[in-house]
């Protein structure tokens, strides 16, 4: 029950603790949540305060609401601040997330036209190329495709995959730096094969991420492409004005 006596508005603490079950799973993904006339009932308090607490959770993509059906509890979402390439992970195990990945493809190929556009080479040449999913709490969460144009010598191994990313990979094992990443994101549905691959409906919005990489001299080093799922993921950034 919420507390009158708090400073906190009431709609906000509604909002706390049905966000805290969603959260610890007393509310579980796909399940409907109690009607609004039982939260009122619950919580002792109005229409307009349950309300208000639903339609924020609804903008944040914890819950769905539809007329009829009523509200059903969604995914619980990763949020992922950027700022720099590699720190997924990083929000994954700060947020409580079981983090694995299975590398799909790693070999040399010849680089297709639009990676030999984006890396400035050759259609043709050849570029290191992967594919990889990557899982929160065993979901699978995005869907990668890279292309490398680094040196021959530049190889790793599938021990060396199965733990780490190309890019974080490059640096410690040949010490390679990175200068600036071009960043570009658009929403898409997805084909037969990517909503295969990270587990969802063709009508369910997948965020596509798209990097170009480049050295400390500029150059163009890598291409990747990182689709997230619309239900489990969430893009945050402060912008300083």
């Amino acid at each position: 029950m919420v507390r009158r006596s708090s400073p906190l508005p009431l709609y906000a603490q509604l909002k706390q603790r049905l966000l805290r079950d969603i959260v610890d799973g007393v509310l579980a993904p796909g399940e409907l949540m109690p009607t609004e006339k039982d939260l009122e009932r619950t919580h002792q308090v109005s229409r307009i305060t349950v309300r208000r607490a639903l339609d924020e959770l609804a903008a944040e993509g914890y819950v769905t609401r539809r007329a009829g059906p009523g509200t059903t509890v969604l995914h619980r979402k990763i949020t992922h601040t950027g700022g720099r390439v590699g720190g997924l992970e990083e929000d994954l195990a700060r947020q409580g997330f079981r983090i694995s990945s299975r590398v799909l493809f790693h070999a040399r190929v010849p680089a297709p036209e639009h990676a030999a556009r984006a890396l400035r080479t050759k259609r043709g040449a050849q570029v290191l190329a992967e594919r990889r999913i990557t899982y929160a709490d065993d979901k699978p969460l995005v869907y990668g495709e890279s292309f490398h144009n680094f040196p021959p010598e530049v190889v790793f191994t599938q021990d060396e995959l199965a733990v780490d990313y190309i890019l974080r990979l490059v640096r410690s094992k040949f010490g390679m730096e990175f200068g600036f990443v071009d960043r570009s994101m658009e929403a898409i549905l997805p084909d037969a094969e990517l909503a295969m691959r990270l587990g969802i409906e063709p009508t369910s919005p997948v965020l596509v991420a798209e990097l170009v990489v480049h050295d400390v001299e500029s150059r163009p080093t890598s291409l990747v492409r990182a689709s997230y799922r619309g239900d489990m993921y969430r893009y945050s950034e402060r912008v300083h004005v």
